[in-house]
């Protein structure tokens, strides 16, 4: 449901305060940056899903929407992330910014 006001499988519209709203709203958002990326900083509420563990675990169950994320805009690691996780049954949304993005918009970052 969180997903009905987006269209396409990239959230060109979504800025880091819709983000913030969705993720009041339920949506789960994923990193899928390198674990040790990831402990150094990431966006707040994010769960750690590194691409390499789910191209050798594959798809975690779950019922919830995913927003991916990565390093930037342009990554392609989640861009094969979302592929993988939408060819195995999650609904998935891939954000048009990642933490280069959100740290340069001024916001900060968690760490593990």
């Amino acid at each position: 449901p969180q997903f009905a006001r987006f269209a396409g499988n990239d959230l060109a519209d979504v800025t880091p305060r819709g983000l913030q709203r969705a993720l009041r709203d339920g949506t789960a958002l994923v990193d899928v940056r390198p674990t040790d990326e990831y402990a150094a900083g990431h966006l707040p509420g994010a769960q750690s899903l590194p691409l390499a563990r789910l191209r050798q675990d594959g798809v975690p169950a779950g019922a919830e929407p995913l927003l991916l994320y990565c390093r930037g805009q342009y990554c392609t690691t989640a861009i094969e992330g979302a592929r993988l996780l939408t060819r195995g049954g999650r609904a998935v949304r891939r954000l048009p910014f990642g933490v280069a993005e959100w740290t340069a918009a001024g916001y900060g970052l968690e760490r593990a």
